[in-house]
Protein backbone atom coordinates (compact mmCIF):
# COMPACT_ATOMS: atom_id res chain seq x y z
CA UNK A 1 0.00 0.00 0.00
CA UNK A 2 1.41 3.25 -0.65
CA UNK A 3 -0.22 6.12 0.39
CA UNK A 4 1.15 9.40 1.91
CA UNK A 5 -2.14 10.53 3.55
CA UNK A 6 -5.89 9.77 4.25
CA UNK A 7 -8.84 11.73 5.63
CA UNK A 8 -10.52 9.08 6.75
CA UNK A 9 -10.21 5.83 8.56
CA UNK A 10 -10.42 2.43 5.90
CA UNK A 11 -9.80 4.78 3.14
CA UNK A 12 -6.47 3.38 1.49
CA UNK A 13 -6.12 5.94 -1.15
CA UNK A 14 -4.89 9.53 -1.51
CA UNK A 15 -7.89 11.22 -2.96
CA UNK A 16 -9.95 14.46 -1.65
CA UNK A 17 -12.01 13.06 1.02
CA UNK A 18 -15.02 14.08 3.09
CA UNK A 19 -15.00 12.56 6.24
CA UNK A 20 -18.36 13.97 7.81
CA UNK A 21 -20.03 12.79 4.92
CA UNK A 22 -18.08 9.76 4.19
CA UNK A 23 -17.57 10.08 0.20
CA UNK A 24 -14.98 10.97 -2.25
CA UNK A 25 -15.12 14.81 -3.30
CA UNK A 26 -12.51 14.63 -5.90
CA UNK A 27 -10.14 11.54 -7.25
CA UNK A 28 -8.07 13.31 -9.15
CA UNK A 29 -6.85 15.79 -5.91
CA UNK A 30 -4.63 13.89 -3.05
CA UNK A 31 -6.33 14.48 1.04
CA UNK A 32 -6.01 17.02 3.15
CA UNK A 33 -3.82 15.23 4.82
CA UNK A 34 -1.00 14.45 2.07
CA UNK A 35 -1.43 17.95 1.18
CA UNK A 36 -0.13 19.08 4.65
CA UNK A 37 2.06 16.58 4.96
CA UNK A 38 3.80 18.08 1.79
CA UNK A 39 3.76 21.58 2.45
CA UNK A 40 5.92 20.91 6.07
CA UNK A 41 8.85 20.60 3.77
CA UNK A 42 11.10 22.31 6.10
CA UNK A 43 11.05 19.03 8.39
CA UNK A 44 9.03 16.53 6.55
CA UNK A 45 10.48 14.23 4.02
CA UNK A 46 8.53 11.47 1.68
CA UNK A 47 9.48 9.32 -1.00
CA UNK A 48 7.88 8.49 -3.62
CA UNK A 49 8.97 5.06 -4.36
CA UNK A 50 9.48 2.59 -1.56
CA UNK A 51 12.37 1.11 -3.60
CA UNK A 52 14.35 3.86 -2.78
CA UNK A 53 14.29 3.57 0.97
CA UNK A 54 17.01 0.31 0.37
CA UNK A 55 14.63 -2.12 2.79
CA UNK A 56 15.48 -5.30 3.54
CA UNK A 57 13.16 -7.92 5.32
CA UNK A 58 15.74 -9.26 8.10
CA UNK A 59 13.27 -12.13 9.51
CA UNK A 60 11.58 -13.53 6.28
CA UNK A 61 8.59 -11.46 7.75
CA UNK A 62 7.00 -11.06 4.29
CA UNK A 63 7.73 -6.93 4.33
CA UNK A 64 10.82 -5.42 3.97
CA UNK A 65 11.13 -3.57 7.33
CA UNK A 66 14.82 -2.70 8.30
CA UNK A 67 17.10 -0.35 6.41
CA UNK A 68 20.15 -1.53 4.68
CA UNK A 69 23.71 0.43 4.71
CA UNK A 70 23.43 3.37 2.15
CA UNK A 71 19.48 3.74 3.15
CA UNK A 72 18.40 7.48 3.37
CA UNK A 73 16.33 6.81 6.11
CA UNK A 74 20.05 6.06 8.20
CA UNK A 75 21.91 9.68 9.56
CA UNK A 76 18.55 11.69 8.48
CA UNK A 77 17.35 11.76 12.11
CA UNK A 78 17.15 15.10 13.53
CA UNK A 79 16.65 15.71 17.62
CA UNK A 80 17.20 19.63 17.22
CA UNK A 81 14.75 21.71 19.59
CA UNK A 82 14.13 18.40 21.35
CA UNK A 83 14.47 18.58 25.12
CA UNK A 84 13.08 15.54 26.40
CA UNK A 85 15.59 12.96 27.89
CA UNK A 86 13.38 10.36 27.48
CA UNK A 87 13.90 9.83 23.73
CA UNK A 88 16.81 7.28 22.74
CA UNK A 89 18.81 9.83 20.39
CA UNK A 90 19.85 7.40 17.50
CA UNK A 91 20.93 8.99 13.70
CA UNK A 92 17.94 6.61 11.76
CA UNK A 93 14.35 7.96 11.16
CA UNK A 94 12.04 4.92 11.88
CA UNK A 95 11.51 2.12 14.46
CA UNK A 96 14.70 0.27 13.09
CA UNK A 97 18.27 0.76 12.48
CA UNK A 98 20.76 -1.49 10.49
CA UNK A 99 21.53 -3.37 13.54
CA UNK A 100 18.66 -2.25 15.83
CA UNK A 101 16.44 -4.53 15.06
CA UNK A 102 14.23 -4.84 18.18
CA UNK A 103 11.95 -7.41 17.03
CA UNK A 104 15.09 -10.25 17.11
CA UNK A 105 14.72 -13.00 19.71
CA UNK A 106 10.87 -12.42 20.63
CA UNK A 107 8.44 -11.47 18.03
CA UNK A 108 7.69 -14.45 16.74
CA UNK A 109 5.69 -14.12 13.13
CA UNK A 110 4.56 -17.91 12.45
CA UNK A 111 2.87 -18.72 15.67
CA UNK A 112 1.03 -21.69 13.65
CA UNK A 113 4.24 -23.81 13.50
CA UNK A 114 6.20 -23.16 16.35
CA UNK A 115 6.42 -25.31 19.05
CA UNK A 116 5.45 -23.87 22.48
Amino acid sequence: MDILGSDANKVYEDVLYDAVGLQVIDASQPSFSSTFFRMENLCNRYFDDVSSLRLTDALGVGSPYLPQIGSPLLGAASFEGEPSTWFDKVDYVGAFGVTDNWLEGWTNFDPQHTVY
